[in-house]
Order: C-alpha cells, then sequence, then structure tokens
C-alpha cells in the first residue's frame, strides 16, 4: 500500500486559504528586510508557493542592490555640493 503524505486537513485542521501578501512601499533595505523575513517566513510555513518565494527573493536581491546605488549616489552628490562650497 503507497501512503501518501499527510496534508493538514487529513490531521483534523481546517483547510485555509494562505493570506495574501500585505501590499507594502519598499523604499529602504528595513523596509524590504521586513518584506523578505516574511516571504522566507510563509514559504517554510508552507503558506507561499516556493516558486513564487523564489521570484519575490530574486526580485528582493535586485531592489536591495538598487537600493544601495541609490544611497552611494545621495552620499556621492552630498560630498560633491560639499566640495564646492
Amino acid at each position: 500500500m503507497k501512503r501518501t503524505p499527510a496534508t493538514k486537513a487529513a490531521k483534523g485542521k481546517a483547510s485555509q486559504a494562505p493570506r495574501p501578501l500585505p501590499k507594502r512601499r519598499l523604499k529602504t533595505a528595513q523596509d524590504l528586510r521586513v518584506f523578505l523575513a516574511d516571504v522566507t517566513n510563509r514559504a517554510n510555513r508552507g503558506e507561499l508557493d516556493p516558486g513564487l518565494a523564489r521570484c519575490l527573493g530574486y526580485l528582493g536581491q535586485v531592489l536591495a542592490g538598487v537600493i544601495s546605488t541609490s544611497d552611494l549616489e545621495k552620499r556621492l552628490e552630498a560630498q560633491a555640493k560639499e566640495k564646492t562650497r
């Protein structure tokens, strides 16, 4: 007899639809950290499709690079203004 993995519904718990990800504005590295932690935790609990979690993680990595570059650009512009004064 072939055994199939038990699901949450089979364990006596009511089957629930996964909660949608909250809509957030990801403007800072801290915002991104909180978002990616939430995505990771939901994926670990089986509440989020692994493919979607992987995609969101990749996009988060790209956004982290953009935020870092933007912050560096702002600092360099501030330094340039200081030197011209």
